[in-house]
């Protein structure tokens, strides 16, 4: 009979333990050694680092993250379970566990992290990668998490250039809190991003709306609304300096608007605002069923770096 398997978080001396644990899967580790040392007391803590257990050997393992001074962590960020038979009943089990001291009361949608996992761009081309996708949406569901949506992380670089400004647009900062919750509002309406149509559902929209904008990074000197020749506003361009760098974290046009390209003239101007002075690259992300928005950052240079797999 096999030793049983136990669960719990890493302690402060243990943190080379954790790393050591070799997953053979196809996915890799994330968060890779040196991101993890990177923004350890920072993002990550020890006592939110999981594993499991038997005789003393790591048989899977899990790393949240939070805010710096966070009472909680906000993301599940890394399941690995490694390649054994019972590698989803161990991921399944190491999860509810974690959960259950990580969240409020371990159930429901409110104070509960969301798992984001990073995939490779092609990971749908390999077998092995699939089905080690699969063994993770299996874990996440039998834990209690359901599917939100896939991401598409992409990444602008000096070699690739950067378009002029169209020219057709006016922008300038935004105003006050008011202006800046009155614009995100009305572009929310039809809005193909699934984080905030679940947050909308859940949350009702006004407290969406102050929520996401709530994670808006900082300067707040660059974010900029736009209007047209006639005065008319026509969306937001919301670029700013976040945990990993320069990032365009939200571009959006008001519904009535949509359909005639200003989704770039949007992107071009953050994307400039950003690129003043030396900068190695610059982050963003959009869901793989936002098409008008994926198709945007390829017209203006960026790339797809990595993909993000989100449960709720």
């Amino acid at each position: 009979m096999s030793a049983p398997v136990t669960f719990r978080p890493i302690g402060p001396d243990e943190v080379d333990f954790f790393l050591s644990f070799a997953d053979a899967s196809p996915l890799g580790l994330k968060p890779p050694r040196e991101m993890y040392l990177d923004g350890l007391t920072k993002w990550y803590r020890p006592e939110w680092s999981w594993v499991a257990l038997r005789e003393g050997k790591v048989l899977a393992r899990v790393a949240f993250s939070g805010e710096p001074g966070a009472q909680r962590p906000a993301v599940m960020g890394s399941l690995e379970i490694g390649t054994g038979p019972d590698r989803v009943e161990n991921g399944v089990a190491l999860v509810r566990a974690a959960y259950a001291t990580l969240s409020d009361d371990g159930t429901g949608d409110d104070g509960r992290p969301s798992y984001r996992q990073f995939l490779p761009v092609d990971w749908r081309d390999h077998a092995g990668m699939r089905a080690a996708v699969e063994d993770r949406r299996t874990v996440a569901r039998l834990a209690g998490l359901s599917f939100l949506v896939e991401r598409l992380e992409l990444r602008w670089v000096p070699t690739a250039g950067l378009s002029l400004r169209p020219g057709r647009l006016t922008f300038r900062p935004v105003r006050d809190d008011a202006e800046l919750l009155e614009v995100v509002r009305g572009t929310f309406s039809g809005t193909l991003d699934a984080q905030a149509r679940w947050d909308i559902e859940r949350l009702g929209l006004d407290a969406a709306v102050s929520a996401f904008v709530a994670e808006f990074p900082e300067p707040r000197t660059l974010w900029r609304t736009a209007v047209d020749r006639s005065g008319s506003r026509i969306g937001i361009a919301v670029p700013g300096h976040g945990a990993w760098g320069p990032d365009v974290a939200y571009i959006g046009v008001l519904p009535e608007y949509r359909g005639n390209g200003y989704v770039d003239d949007l992107l071009l101007e953050a994307s400039h605002l950003l690129a003043v002075g030396s900068v190695d690259d610059i982050g963003a992300a959009t869901d793989v069923g936002n098409l008008p928005m994926a198709a945007s950052f390829d017209r203006c240079g960026y790339r797809v770096v990595d993909r993000l797999m989100v449960h709720v």
